[in-house]
Parts: structure tokens; sequence; C-alpha cells
């Protein structure tokens, strides 16, 4: 598959200010306490966990991409067809923090970037791949983290993870925890399966969007 051409096809998706509101809520902590059996107690401060973008958006769209293999879609590199962002988090005291970065389904009347006379493209097609740069917009980092390739149905199967605190209905991509003030850098590929066939769409656009989320909780180091 020509990167060039598909990357004509692929959008990102303008999701607004509002949506970058949703993408931080839960993930900030206020302190508290953790008393085991003794004479003397633990007192743990949290720190918080930012999720952080200057593109403007919080996810990724597709309108009316050409299938590609998954060798290829892992491939993905033009600004435009990615999303890169950072996970930051700022801890104080003995706090060890576990993330989870997970993919919700943007519902199809809310995307923006949709094409006039378009139509929602069947998730099971849809592929979705994160994984851990070494800057942003860099490569891959050695030893990062890395997604499996899913595909974007699963996200209607996904069950709340209280772990994290991340809600049912949204995808884990990666999950990983922080000991100390630290940012990590992603960058999120999305495609259209090579087993799509394109003529099922009878001559219409066809969208997928999602947005990413950030949730953690602060346990004890």
């Amino acid at each position: 598959m020509n990167e060039n051409n598909s990357s004509k096809q692929i959008l990102l998706s303008v999701l607004g200010v509002a949506i970058l509101v949703v993408a931080v809520v839960g993930v900030s902590f206020a302190a508290f306490t953790f008393s085991k059996t003794g004479t003397k107690p633990n007192q743990i401060t949290t720190g918080t966990v930012k999720m952080t973008y200057t593109e403007g958006e919080s996810g990724l769209s597709l309108t009316d991409a050409l299938p590609m293999t998954d060798v290829d879609g892992k491939k993905i590199s033009a600004t435009d067809q990615v999303f890169d962002f950072t996970v930051s988090a700022d801890i104080n005291g003995d706090t060890e923090i576990q993330y989870d970065i997970a993919a919700k389904e943007v519902p199809f009347a809310e995307i923006t970037t949709k094409a006039e006379n378009a139509t929602a493209l069947d998730a099971q097609y849809v592929k979705i791949y994160l994984e851990e740069t070494s800057t942003k917009g860099g490569s891959h980092v050695d030893g990062g983290k890395v997604s499996d390739v899913l595909t974007c149905d699963k996200i209607a199967e996904a069950a709340l993870d209280s772990d994290t605190g991340k809600p049912a209905n949204e995808l884990s991509l990666i999950k990983d925890t922080f000991t100390e003030t630290k940012t990590r850098y992603y960058r999120l590929r999305m495609w259209v399966s090579d087993q799509y066939n394109p003529q099922t769409a009878n001559g219409k656009p066809q969208t997928y969007a999602v947005k990413i989320n950030v949730y953690a909780k602060a346990e004890a180091a």
C-alpha cells in the first residue's frame, strides 16, 4: 500500500476542548493515608498523572481510508496519520502510580471530520496499535511498551479495570507504572484491515474515530 496515497485519506479527528477535558478526568490524586499493623503509620502522598498533547486533538479518525496489512499499518509515520502524546507523573513521597492508556469509540454522530453522506465503518475492520517512543514523534524506545494489534470491536467488550479505574467499554492498550517523576512518550496508529472490502460501502465514505483516555491509581511502593 502506498503510504502517501493512504495519508490523503486518513484524517486526525478534531475533537475539541470539551474532549480534552474528558481525556484527563480522573487522573489527578489527592493525599491519602495508608496504615499497617504496628506503632508507626505510613504517610503516603500521591502524585499526579497528566496526559499531554500539543496537536489540539485527543485521538484519531479514519475517513474513507483504504485497507492495509498490519505490517504496513505498524509502519505508518506521517504526522497526519498518527497521534503523538505524552503521559507524565509528578510524584511526591514513596508512591507507585499504575496507569492505563485506553481507547474509547467516538459515537458516529459526534465525529466532526466525517464527509458528507458518510456512514459508520464497522469497528471489526479497524485496527489500532500503540507504542512507547523515545521522544515525542520519535522511534520506538528500546525496551518500551507496545500494545497488541487490536480490532476496535473489542472496545465494546472491554470490562472495568478496578486496578486503574478504567471504565468498561474502553479498550486497554498499554498499562504501566510510574515510581518517580517522569514523562513517557507514545504514538497511536489506526488503519483499516486488509480483510475489509471497500465495495461494501456502495460508494459512500466510511468513517470511524477513537479518543484516548488515561486512568490511574496510586499504590504504596
